[in-house]
This record gives C-alpha cells, structure tokens and sequence, in this order.
C-alpha cells in the first residue's frame, strides 16, 4: 500500500532519526569494546562529573555517551570509529564555549580530552609541549616558579586548545602577537586515523590553517608545542566608573590603543560597559595590564605605568584596585563563574575614532533596554556586557613576523578595535528574545560602521556568535585555502558531516 505524501514525509523522517540513533549506538557500543575504560554512559558518575561546562546551554546536552581517550592513539581509534559509524560527535578541550553544541552534544557522542594533560618543559627552556585537554591555569601553575610563560589565555579556566585554534588573544599579544602565532608545532590526528605532526617544515598548510581556523574541518589536534618567553610577575589594575564615564573611557581608549600601545607593546587592556542593577544602571569597568612592573613604592604599592596615566584623570571611579602578582594568580582573578546560559559576538572596525566607539554602545544600549523589564518581570538574571579592546599595529606586525595565520588580517588593516557582546542569564524562557536581540544588534552595528567608514569583515572566532560565518569573513584568498586544506586533509568531507557545533567552511 502506499502511503499517503503527508504519512510518507513522517515514516522518512522517522526512518531517519531511527538509522542515526542506530549509527550512534553502534558507535557507543564499538567503543566500549575496544577502550571500555574510557567510555561513559548517563548516570554514570564519570558522565555526570564532565558534563560541567561555563555555559549553562552546554551543561543541559547529553550526548548519548562520552569518551574520554588518553593518548593520541586512543584519539585516532575514536574518530575513526565514530566516522566509520557515520556517528555525530564533538570534542571538547575546556568547554568555555557560550553557544550549545559548541563542546557538546545532543544525539552524539562528546569526546573529552581532559586526559590529554601532559606538560613537558624542553630541556633548553624555549619550549613546552602541551595536552590539549589542559587549562591555561594549568601550564601557567608550572612556568610561573620558574619565571617562563606562553603566549596563552588571560582566564585560567580556558581550553588550551579552543583558544589556540581560534586565534587567542594574551596579556603579551602587544609584543608577541596572537597565541596562535606561538605555537611551534602540533600533533594533529586526521580523519583517515592517521596521526601527523604539523609545523612550518611538514604539513604547512595544515599548520597554517590550523593557526585561527579551527580544528573541525582538519583535525584533532591532541598536542601543542608553544614557545617560551621569560616573564615574571605582571601589574593589574580595574577600575570601576560610574555610568556618566562613558565617553571619557573612549577617549582615552581610543589614544592607548592608536599610540600608546604601539609605544609601548608590553600594555594589554580591555574596557566593559555593563548594566547591573546593583549599581543602579549602566557602569563601566577598565582593566590594564602591563608585562614589565615597575620597582615597588613603599613595599606593596607600584606605579601605574606610564602608558596608563591618562586615565587617572577620569572622575567617578567607584572602586579601584591593583596587583603585582603572577599570571596564575592575574588569571584567576578574571575567570567568570559558571551556571548561565551565555551568547557572545562580535564585531571588529578601524581605531581611531572615540565617536564611534561611543555611538556602537549607545546601540548596544537601546538593546539591554529593551530586555531589562522582561528579565525583571520573570525575577530572572540578566547579565549583558559589551566590552572593547584593542588589536593594536604592534600585534599584526608581530603576527606577520612569526609566518602568520589563517584569519587574514595584516598590519596594514590595524589598528583595529574588536566589540564584544557577551550576555549571561539564568531563564531559558528568555532564550529567543536574548539570541534573536543579540542578532539584531550585531547587524545594526555592522550597518552602522560601514556607514561611518570603520567596518571591518573580520570576526574573532573564540568570541564568535554561533550564526557568525567566522571563516568566510577571513577573505575570499584565506577562505580558498582553506577549503582546499580541509579537502585535502578530509577528502570524504568526515569532518565537516559529522562534527557538529563550532565553526564550519560550508
């Protein structure tokens, strides 16, 4: 008999569903016999314990089972099993994701590589070969006593590997460029289950276009070879200032980060417009940091660096603190709790104009506003940030230096000012209005500096909305090679079908 187009449609989508959940529990079960201690089912103590993840649209996933390999040749027997049984998965390095399916999985399989944590410091002390599945507090935990550090995360909770892979800002980008311009080499396993090293001398083009690209359309990358520089202690300061400093905080801004920065590039900094209640509205929080402290004043106090100075004029500080400390200490101090459910974009635009700075705000406004009452009516949290920092000349020049990346920015494009929209809220009920606002704006602001003459394409990955096409806005010359990179290290296109969340090519 055949079935009415309406019954028929269903039976196929039931098909479906019914051979992909198949697909996945032949995987799950595949693997529990080859690597059995390795492989985690819900209610498990083991599941339960890694399904901790910053973002509370992560933490409610539940793959159908979880694997957690320890070597990269446990990797390689996964991904192969997983490809070979045409099984959704992801992998999961820190899990400092905002966006769902970024590090985890619905109706799939999350591959954990918590296990990946090896630190192994070369014995001439300019290198350190890191696991994927470590956090920045990690490495830094063992440079710092022996005054070395990586050009790695600024919040100790973050993935190694995330970062890395999506470009990485750092406390020494100024001076070094991005993280990503620091690796020396990686072990990356393919879809073919084949496990290569990739550096400047074998597999360049997957080196390069790992460097910004992401690992999901080439590899698994399961060790870091980073170089070392010598660092000791840094100086921090965060200030914050009332609603009314806006505009002054630009200014500024927009002075450290044409001139200053470049005068001086041991100078990180970022500022945050941030509405919360507490404070009864919109306030502003600055924090700087500097790799070179100068000597102590009276014991314990330090000098703000000069390079900082102007904003010791600014009125309507709230709250002001500074330390001299080590970069596990500095990391820990910005990490951000988990529990929210939590989105980020992003927009970059040409520095230089303090105007435009303001102006993108004032738009940024307009949208908290709007959800404010609607969060205050359902007595739910509602946390939005927007926060601005620099990618300074001395920073893509230090990038071209090191052999470039994959994210096709040059030195002649900068300096440049990367906007950040970062939302945490605690209702899924607010869900739709938050994603789809966010949306919005980051489309008003776009509009908006192109018609200031400001606009850049480029959008940072690790900070990237989930609908972002982060890799086509690299530029079509980046975008060709990566594809063909991709093609040519995953010619059945195993990655691209199969590994969900993060950022594709197509």
């Amino acid at each position: 008999m055949q079935l009415p187009p309406t019954l028929g449609l269903v039976a196929s989508l039931l098909t479906t569903s019914a051979l992909a959940s198949g697909n996945i529990y032949n995987a799950c079960s595949a693997l529990s016999g080859s690597l059995s201690q390795r492989v985690a089912y819900p209610n498990s103590s083991t599941y339960d314990s890694c399904m901790s993840y910053w973002s509370a649209r992560q933490s409610v996933q539940r793959p159908d089972c979880l694997i957690t390999p320890a070597t990269a040749q446990e990797v390689s027997l996964v991904l192969t099993t997983l490809i070979r049984h045409n099984s959704p998965f992801t992998f999961r390095s820190g899990g400092h994701t905002a966006h769902g399916n970024g590090s985890n999985i619905d109706d799939g399989v999350t591959v954990d590589l918590k296990r990946l944590n090896t630190i192994r410091l070369s014995d001439d002390r300019r290198s350190v070969s890191v696991g994927a599945g470590l956090r920045w507090g990690d490495i830094s935990a063992v440079l710092d006593p022996l005054g070395l550090a990586v050009l790695g995360g600024r919040d100790a909770d973050v993935g190694v590997a995330g970062l890395l892979l999506g470009g990485g800002f750092s406390y020494f980008s100024g001076r070094h460029g991005w993280a990503c311009d620091n690796v020396l080499a990686m072990e990356v396993v393919l879809a073919s289950g084949e496990i290569v090293n990739a550096s400047p001398s074998q597999h360049q083009e997957l080196f390069r276009a790992l460097k910004g690209g992401g690992g999901s359309s080439f590899g698994v990358v399961t060790r870091f070879d980073l170089a070392i520089i010598e660092q000791g202690d840094l100086w921090t300061r965060t200030v914050i200032f009332a609603g009314q400093a806006k505009e002054a905080i630009a200014a500024a801004a927009t002075a450290l980060i044409t001139k200053g920065m470049n005068n001086d590039p041991d100078a990180h900094a970022y500022f945050v417009r941030t509405h919360q209640p507490n404070y009864g509205g919109f306030i502003n929080i600055a924090s700087f940091f500097h790799a070179k402290p100068a000597a102590a004043i009276n014991g314990s106090v330090y000098p703000t660096p000069s390079v900082f100075e102007s904003f010791n004029a600014i009125t309507g500080a709230l709250s002001n603190t500074s330390m001299v400390a080590n970069i596990t200490t500095v990391s820990k101090s910005i990490s951000t709790p988990y529990g929210q459910r939590q989105t980020w974009s992003n927009v970059a635009f040409a520095a230089g104009s303090a105007a435009v700075i303001t102006e993108l705000i004032s738009l940024w406004e307009e949208a908290v506003l709007k959800i404010v009452p609607q969060a205050a009516t359902r007595g739910a949290t509602y946390s939005p940030f927007a926060i601005y920092q620099a990618i300074p000349s001395g920073q893509l020049e230090a990038s071209e230096q090191r052999g470039g990346n994959s994210m096709g920015l040059s030195p002649e494009q900068g300096p440049m000012v990367m906007m950040h929209f970062l939302t945490g809220w605690d209702d899924k009920a607010l869900d739709d209005v938050i994603l789809q606002s966010t949306k919005e704006l980051v489309h008003s602001v776009e509009r908006r500096t192109q018609q200031l003459n400001a606009h850049r394409k480029f959008v940072y990955m690790n900070y990237g909305g989930e609908w972002q096409n982060v890799l086509q806005r690299y530029g079509p010359d980046n975008y060709i090679r990566l594809l063909q990179t991709s093609l040519r290290y995953d010619p059945q296109r195993s990655l691209q079908r199969l590994w969900k969340g993060y950022f594709k090519l197509y």
